[in-house]
């Protein structure tokens, strides 16, 4: 979504003088209708051109001039120079919006919508903690747990708009373990896992002489300390990263997977692996006990109504635009229309889709 579309004044003006001229009465009252203005607002004809000029100025002000253009130019109720108007503003409008900058808090930690158009709702003791790592503050290691349907995957979006957001400071290797090719065709093994972050972190493979015989154990030990040792080359690399890794709790991750995650947790909160950081998604187990007051472990409770409520509320507030409570809660229960709490994956992600249409409804409020 587009903070601000920088339409040329010229094109605008150039708009504006076919609105005003050419507007009879059967085009007004479908220049309200399209508006969503009931005819019976119509002032005196005087008054048309000026009252026709004030929609199309808030059109553009609130980022719907477009879709307003291509209504007027699929009405059948204009004429030819009016609709010819029409057309050559479009491309024009088009053109704006496709180079006007996205829209973007000024804190990107409190971001409401992500990169890719994704709503990010509420989260906002997990947000900190996000930004630190992106940042390589305090500690580095983040492990995010929680039911089904709470967001933990959506957390990776969430890193992802903050490395984005920040360029330079790290870079974002994410593995999805349902994902990562099992050499047996099976079970993500302890050494299936570490090539997946071996390749993610442009690590050579090539001389590496790794165990594959040695138990669970003791193979974990041995592919962590190749790890440490690898990882020594991004200082010299100048590169920092942070693993995020998805999906631990899927079937297909076997044990021996399980024990080398175990194993980075205590590399990582030790500072063992050179700038690398890590945030573990779905860990079905808890972390080493003598490195747990090193690792932040925080579980995501249900997204709530009154938390999508919050969500409405404050994108309006981000987007400057004053909601009065009869509008909030229309959209509020667009939003929430046949959801039942606490939300499985098909509805959240009915709620995601809706979301997403949220801010283009804002601006037309």
């Amino acid at each position: 979504m587009a903070a601000r579309v920088a339409f040329p004044n010229e094109e605008f003006q150039r708009l504006l003088l076919p609105w005003g001229q050419r507007l009879d009465p059967e085009g007004m009252r479908a220049l309200c209708l399209l508006c969503g203005h009931p005819a019976h607002t119509l002032t005196a004809e005087a008054l048309w051109p000026a009252m026709a000029i004030a929609i199309l100025e808030r059109a553009a002000l609130d980022l719907w001039l477009g879709e307003l253009l291509n209504a007027v130019i699929q009405s059948p109720d204009y004429g030819a120079p009016l609709i010819d108007a029409c057309k050559t503003a479009l491309l024009a409008w088009e053109k704006a919006e496709a180079q006007a900058a996205p829209y973007a808090p000024t804190d990107p930690k409190s971001a409401l919508i992500l990169f890719n158009d994704a709503p990010f709702v509420d989260r906002v003791d997990q947000r900190p903690h996000v930004q630190g790592l992106v940042q390589r503050l305090g500690r580095r290691v983040l492990i995010v747990r929680g039911d089904p349907a709470t967001g933990k995957t959506h957390t990776a979006l969430f890193v992802r708009h903050l490395v984005e957001q920040n360029p330079g400071a790290v870079q974002m290797a994410p593995i999805r373990l349902q994902e990562v090719i099992a050499e047996d065709g099976e079970r993500v093994t302890a050494t299936d896992l570490m090539r997946a972050i071996a390749n993610r972190l442009h690590l050579s493979t090539e001389d590496a002489r790794w165990d594959t015989m040695a138990q669970d154990a003791r193979k974990a030990e041995k592919l962590t300390l190749w790890l440490e040792e690898q990882t020594a080359l991004l200082r010299t690399r100048n590169e920092s990263w942070l693993l995020v890794m998805d999906s631990l709790n899927h079937p297909r991750v076997g044990s021996g997977a399980l024990e080398l995650v175990d194993r980075l947790i205590i590399s990582g909160s030790r500072g063992d692996l050179v700038n690398v950081g890590l945030i573990l998604l779905a860990l079905p187990t808890p972390p080493p006990a003598h490195v747990a007051n090193d690792v932040i472990d925080i579980t995501l409770p249900p997204l709530t109504e009154t938390d999508f409520r919050t969500h409405v509320t404050e994108l309006a507030r981000l987007m400057q635009r004053e909601l009065a409570p009869p509008g909030a809660a229309v959209m509020l229960d667009y939003v929430l229309k046949g959801l039942s709490f606490p939300l499985g994956h098909d509805d959240m992600d009915l709620a995601g889709q809706r979301l997403r249409e949220l801010p283009a409804l804002i601006a037309r409020a």
